[in-house]
């Protein structure tokens, strides 16, 4: 059974920038709450994804967590240590890893790969027998050992970011944290580096954050989620606690070769049952999508109906909904500017 611990404990953390605007009238300075009074807590060995649309503070989330920026009000202990504390910066430094995405792996960009995750595992204090034993391991895992010795100046965009995240399985800190981390990876590649987060947290036992707007991507790979939007936090739990406290519904999906107003009214009777979509499909097909409480268990009373009515259905499914349908519920589907 694991054990719970706190590993990031955040308490109203807030970061506001000074950013210059402009009108008629000429330019003029404004605030804005990059992170706005922020609290959660991650615990050790968890997968935590932070979830919202581009501008909604992600980015400076996670930089406020490994001590790259300095908050305004709030803090965070990050294992143990206080960020806002300047005697404590180096020691939370040590024990993070923070991957953004787009950045270039080293200092050279003619470097080869190999040259490039060597010199960045000597820096992090690796002797030099294991530096080059983990840079083999992350060039195998991540699909590079035939480019290993490649200038990274000539790597395609989708290269590169393979290149940066084999710098994350080099130094085991206790905490990764992952700025969209499957930018530019094909399907192909983005799969495979979700198994290894999921290597990083159970076999290797760190805590990772990552920091993404792809649903499917935090679906399958967290244990919780804080969905964020302007700055703030406006739901967090784990996928199917979001689901269930955000919705509050499962999905009947049913196909059938015809429909009547009579029989969407039986069904829409059920107890249970809080709504009755209808899609049309080829050969005057339908699909019905009903939204039932998720406490209920109605698809006996449905199937009753159905064979009243004397319907062919060709298909019947309960489902749990995604975990997009809850981020549009919140969201509305609009990006911040």
């Amino acid at each position: 059974m694991k054990m719970s611990k706190v590993i990031i404990s955040v308490k109203k953390l807030t970061k506001k920038f000074r950013i210059i605007s402009s009108n008629e009238s000429g330019k003029f300075y404004r605030v804005i709450n990059a992170v706005d009074n922020v609290s959660f807590d991650v615990e050790a060995g968890d997968v935590f994804g932070l979830l919202g649309p581009n501008g909604s503070g992600k980015t400076t989330l996670l930089k406020l967590l490994a001590g790259l920026l300095y908050p305004d009000e709030g803090t965070a202990y990050v294992c143990g240590f206080d960020i806002r504390d300047s005697s404590h910066r180096r020691e939370v430094r040590a024990r993070v890893t923070i991957i953004a995405s787009g950045r270039w792996l080293g200092f050279n960009p003619f470097t080869s790969i190999r040259k490039a995750l060597e010199q960045y595992a000597y820096l992090n204090g690796l002797d030099s027998d294991e530096a080059r034993n983990r840079v083999k391991e992350a060039l195998d895992i991540l699909g590079l050992s035939e480019f290993a010795d490649e200038s990274i100046m000539f790597l395609s965009s989708g290269m590169r970011q393979r290149a940066l995240l084999a710098s994350a399985l080099l130094v085991r800190t206790p905490i990764v944290l992952l700025d969209e981390p499957t930018l530019g990876l094909d399907i192909e590649a983005a799969w495979k580096f979700r198994d290894i987060i999921r290597k990083m947290s159970k076999d290797y036992g760190q805590t990772v954050l990552i920091a993404t707007h792809h649903m499917e991507e935090a679906e399958v790979l967290c244990d919780k989620i804080a969905i964020l939007n302007n700055g703030k936090i406006v739901a967090i739990g784990t996928p199917i606690e979001l689901k269930r406290k955000i919705l509050g519904y499962d999905i009947l999906t049913i196909r059938l070769e015809k429909t009547s107003t009579h029989l969407l009214r039986r069904i829409s009777s059920i107890n249970g049952v809080l709504k009755v979509g209808i899609k049309y499909l080829k050969n005057n097909a339908v699909e019905l999508n009903v939204q039932c409480d998720y406490n209920r268990e109605v698809l006996p009373d449905v199937l009753k109906v159905l064979i009243e009515e004397n319907c062919k259905f060709t298909f019947i499914e309960r489902r749990v909904p995604s975990l997009e349908e809850v981020f549009l519920k919140l969201i509305g589907g609009k990006e911040n500017v």
